[in-house]
């Protein structure tokens, strides 16, 4: 087991061998090990306590308690925010129970072994304890059609994601009910916000839309020391927007531009095993910004599950759907706009995969119907449920070597009041409305990159219907590709520079199981042409690239990025 953590250990480099912590029962039945960053990056988190046969490890930054001591004295009574894992181990009775954030975005992933199991923070470990090597199909072809992998799978078949507390279960829209209001929600995500005071540094990404400004707000409302910055070009909306917020409000600002390092095929190498196969390269920036940071582990503030109470904002099928009279009712209809959430790249991504996928997708919707989730609520359930807990939760491991993360919107109260709200008040992005009105209305109104629709429930239907036909008035006039100045997306940056090693990986896998998934033909043709071919599928590849280094390619490149 030691030696699994250690080899699982070796992609983090800031991770310090004196920290080991092992021990296992009397009959050997159970036993733990874990390794952390050294203590003087850490406090005045602690992250291991043990009282005689009784431990408390965690990882992440659980709120507001987070010493590892008063967890152990408190487990049962403790109801705690943040985002993080923790396990409670008790050697004399042979037992272990974990405790998650509420949607388990801190991963722990569980698999069995012979009459036993295996629970850890790290793919690699289990993995590497188990033997397991067989790929999950739904959590391959998911990864692929969605950009993560879906329903709490992995890329390893019988390795699973533990399942957080709160779950589509727990809250089925019409059984839930709040007496929370928009004010008793920002009260206590500043009491959170404020309880995160002594961790150092503290940042903040920054844009022009609602979830960062919602957390801009409750780091003012709570009075807190941040450093602000927005990753992008100068010319960005984001940036632009965010260089306006930093002037009117004195926030220190920085503009961040990701670079690709010089040696990809350790950078590649050292993404892959960090975030366990289960982020896409599309995404690689932000995890490039947290390279080279070897001083205090801090805590930065962050924007993902704000699409649990603002659906209408997501694009235009999901509250077309959700709202418009006829088509909210018709499960046919729900099924088709989340069919269509499933790309196949102009064949790259096999039938295979896409039907795989799909079959998911109607298993999930049979899910919530059967739980009571109405026909109107169920593309936001996949939202809420699969590309929060999932997608989102991919960048935890990302900005894992430099900081932990926080954000307000996993959290129970305002989880429990966007579910107590209709699809249409969600469709305003009423919650959102509600809470910068009650912490600062100068916030709300201060220009975002789109502007607010009027907080006008009733009405939504006519509002989507609106945004819908002047959508497919502007399709009708393109006369051509859409505006193509600017720079490229970071995630074609990255494909590009790693031309040479892609086509050699693909081409020294020609019996690989992956193939049934990813049509190699076509990928290998998407390598060898042009430039602009590869742009148009660009993010499909950086998904192909994921899969296919996590199986394969990071066993034979270094694990650690060049600088």
């Amino acid at each position: 087991m030691v030696r699994a953590l250690r080899s699982a250990a070796a992609a983090f480099p800031e991770l310090d061998e004196s920290t080991l912590e092992r021990g296992a029962s009397a009959d050997g039945r159970l036993a733990f090990a874990a390794i952390a960053h050294p203590t003087e990056r850490t406090g005045p988190r602690c992250h291991f306590a043990r009282q005689g046969e009784r431990v408390v490890v965690y990882d992440g930054l659980p709120l507001p308690v987070y010493a590892a001591a008063e967890m152990l004295e408190r487990w049962d009574e403790l109801e705690l925010e943040g985002v993080f894992s923790a396990v409670r181990i008790d050697l004399g009775a042979g037992e272990a129970e974990p405790k998650l954030d509420v949607f388990g975005m801190a991963k722990l992933f569980r698999a069995t072994r012979g009459d036993g199991y295996v629970l850890s923070n790290s793919l690699e470990a289990v993995r590497l304890m188990t033997g397991a090597d067989e790929i999950d199909p739904v959590g391959v072809a998911s990864m692929l059609g969605f950009g993560w992998v879906a329903g709490g799978r992995t890329l390893l078949h019988d390795v699973r994601v533990v399942e957080g507390p709160v779950t589509p279960r727990s809250v089925v829209p019409r059984e839930t009910t709040s007496m929370l209001t928009a004010g008793d929600v920002a009260e206590s995500l500043t009491a959170l916000a404020k309880s995160a005071a002594q961790i150092e540094p503290l940042t903040c990404g920054l844009t022009a839309g609602r979830d960062t400004r919602v957390v801009l707000a409750l780091a003012l409302a709570a009075g807190l020391d941040v450093d602000y910055y927005t990753s992008g070009h100068a010319t960005d909306t984001d940036v632009v927007i965010a260089r306006e917020l930093a002037e009117a409000f004195g926030l220190r600002h920085e503009l961040v531009t990701p670079r690709v390092p010089g040696d990809w095929a350790a950078a590649t190498s050292a993404f892959s095993a960090q975030t366990d196969g289960l982020a896409s390269f599309w995404i690689v920036a932000d995890w490039v910004e947290h390279q080279g940071m070897s001083g205090p582990v801090g805590l930065k503030l962050w924007g993902p599950g704000g699409e649990i109470g603002r659906a209408g904002n997501i694009g235009l099928t999901i509250p077309f759907g959700a709202t418009t009279p006829g088509l909210r009712s018709s499960v046919e209809v729900q099924r088709r706009i989340l069919h269509r959430k499933v790309a196949g790249f102009g064949g790259l991504f096999t039938r295979e995969a896409v039907a795989t996928t799909r079959e998911y997708l109607d298993r999930f919707i049979a899910d919530r119907l059967a739980e009571g989730w109405r026909p109107r609520e169920v593309s936001e359930a996949y939202y809420g449920f699969e590309r929060v807990r999932y997608w989102a939760s991919a960048g935890v491991r990302r900005a894992s070597v430099a900081t932990d993360l926080w954000s307000p919107f996993v959290s129970r109260d305002f989880i429990r009041y966007c579910m107590s709200l209709t699809p249409q008040e969600r469709t305003v992005e009423a919650p959102h409305w509600r809470i910068l009105g009650a912490l600062d209305e100068r916030l709300r109104d201060h220009r975002f990159e789109y502007p607010w629709r009027a907080q006008r429930p009733r009405l939504s239907s006519a509002m989507v219907g609106r945004d819908v036909a002047r959508v497919a008035v502007r399709r009708a006039l393109r006369r051509g590709g859409g505006d193509a100045s600017g720079p490229p997306p970071f995630g074609l940056e990255w494909v590009e520079a790693g031309l040479p090693h892609l086509r050699e990986l693909s081409a020294s896998l020609p019996d690989a199981d992956v193939w049934r998934f990813v049509d190699r033909a076509r990928l290998q043709a998407l390598l060898d042409g042009p430039a602009g071919a590869r742009s148009a599928c660009a993010e499909g590849i950086c998904r192909a690239l994921t899969v296919l280094w996590w199986l394969h390619g990071r066993h034979v490149a270094p694990a650690s990025p060049g600088t």
